[in-house]
């Protein structure tokens, strides 16, 4: 397995985070630093978790406090390409219970 990594892609008014390898306590700031990175001008922020492996709740805390940003700036944020292991660690850490959307 490779090393963690996050490609950003910007399209018009949207943006694609795609992650990839192992989201955990050691790699969340990388993501947390790409998020940060991106401009409150793209309404749309679609995060991809199809190429994370593995994720622990301390992984995914960026994604959930980009979903707590988007929120509070009408952003549209959504979490797709979960794996039922992805999508039982983000149940178990609430994710189910924010306002923004999430695809499968």
């Amino acid at each position: 397995m490779g090393p963690f990594r996050v490609m950003i892609e910007y399209r018009e008014g949207a943006v694609l985070v795609r992650p990839s390898g192992e989201l955990d306590v050691m790699t969340a700031p990388k993501l947390e630093q790409a998020l940060a990175g991106v401009p409150d001008e793209h309404t749309v922020v679609l995060v991809d978790l199809s190429g994370v492996v593995v994720a622990d709740c301390a992984g995914l805390r960026p994604i959930r406090r980009l979903l707590e940003r988007g929120s509070d700036n009408a952003r549209s944020v959504r979490v797709v390409g979960t794996s039922p292991r992805i999508e039982r660690v983000l149940r178990l850490t609430g994710f189910g219970r924010r306002p923004a959307s999430r695809e499968g």
